[in-house]
């Protein structure tokens, strides 16, 4: 059965993968290493306090604050450091401020009075209690006060940023579940797989932070509900997006992620991908439920049954639900993998009568698509057994 496209979500296609695997153009990629400098003195902020209202940035501040760079551009708090390295063009008072997404000031690195010439502070992940913060992306701030009185800052907004990424070298291995693939510049990154024409069946990735360069993920080959063996099936398909963080950011990982939001009206980026203009803390898969009322029973392993004509009802959860309507949605409905029903108007919940009767008696797996027009995706996948007649299924 052909799939028909939907008609008002346009989803791009920046990589496809074949069980052999497949090969684009590579780049120049690499954070480089830098030894670690230690903080010269630190200021320890209200944690989570509304920040005041930002000064305007000076134009001479990119001229006096220059050739600044973060390496890495990944850490782990308290178990490696990031080393921030810059020049100054005049002597003064230094400072570096630290933000998460959510705009909140989570450390001050005060760096005293400073000579002109090559600076260089630390980060060890830590916010101003010493705790760990959660993992995300993080900006920095330079602030130079000098002898005169006048304040000098850089990246006092994001820099640069927003722009889409396309990845390179992307590759599936079939024998031991390795995707790897390379970024040509940090960025945040989702990586979803399914069939070729859809269903989408997991998201290995949901807009995940990542370094410039090549990344290995270690896939068992399941779908997300773990129903699906999916490596070595024929028309098995992957699809990475991504997009630019700002330049004067640092990624921490191996930690829990913020539940906080950037405030009302604020955007991350004023331009660019679209998913760059998102929030990033709202900017995930929306999660599905999935319910049979009409079933006459359940298997021992509580699957439904279903002996009829009937009801399948999905409900968007309520967390994510007001966005998704918000932004127009539609829902497509797959048994066993093949495209069934699509509908253009979604709602929450929602019902559909399944076409029992037209399926052979015993397991089937149902999978919904919700498929939103600011290109979020969410996925489901649910068993059921078909009973004919009086016998068991």
């Amino acid at each position: 059965m052909e799939i028909k496209s939907p008609p008002f979500v346009s989803l791009l296609l920046l990589a496809t993968a074949s069980l052999a695997g497949c090969a684009t153009v590579s780049s120049r990629v690499g954070d480089g290493k830098d030894s670690s400098t230690p903080v010269l003195s630190e200021a320890a902020p209200e944690h989570g306090a509304v920040p005041a209202p930002r000064r305007r940035v000076e134009p001479k501040s990119v001229s006096v604050i220059s050739r600044v760079a973060m390496r890495p551009k990944e850490i782990v708090p308290s178990q490696q450091e990031s080393v921030l390295s810059f020049e100054t063009a005049v002597p003064g008072e230094l400072e570096v401020r630290l933000r998460d997404e959510a705009d909140r000031l989570v450390r001050v690195l005060r760096l005293g009075p400073q000579p002109a010439g090559r600076i260089a502070a630390s980060w060890d992940g830590l916010d101003s209690a010493g705790l760990p913060v959660p993992s995300g992306v993080y900006l920095f701030e330079i602030r130079l006060r000098t002898e005169e009185g006048v304040e000098l800052t850089y990246g006092e907004e994001a820099i640069g940023g927003g722009e889409e990424i396309i990845g390179q070298r992307f590759q599936i291995d079939s024998q031991s579940g390795t995707i790897s693939y390379v970024l040509p510049r940090a960025g945040r990154v989702r990586l979803l797989v399914g069939l070729r024409g859809l269903p989408y069946l997991v998201a290995l990735h949901t807009w995940t932070p990542q370094r410039a360069g090549r990344h290995q993920l270690h896939w068992d080959g399941y779908d997300a509900a773990r129903l699906l063996q999916l490596t070595k099936h024929p028309k098995l398909r992957a699809q990475l997006d991504a997009y630019e963080i700002p330049t004067n950011s640092i990624i921490v990982v191996g930690q829990g992620g913020s539940e906080s939001r950037r405030p009302p009206g604020s955007r991350p980026f004023a331009q660019g991908y679209r998913h760059a203009v998102h929030d990033p803390l709202a900017c995930h898969s929306p999660h599905l439920e999935v319910t049979f009322p009409d079933a006459v029973g359940e298997t021992e392993q509580g699957t439904p049954i279903l002996a009829g004509p009937s009801i399948l009802r999905v409900t968007v959860d309520p967390a994510d639900v007001a966005d998704v309507i918000s932004a127009r949605f539609e829902l497509m409905f797959f048994v066993d993998t093949t495209f069934i029903f699509e509908n253009e108007e979604g709602t929450s919940p929602f019902n559909y009568e399944l076409p029992v009767e037209s399926f052979r008696a015993g397991r089937h797996l149902l999978t919904v698509n919700l498929l939103s027009s600011d290109d979020h995706i969410g996925i489901a996948t649910f068993p059921f057994v078909v009973q004919k007649g009086s016998g068991k299924p």
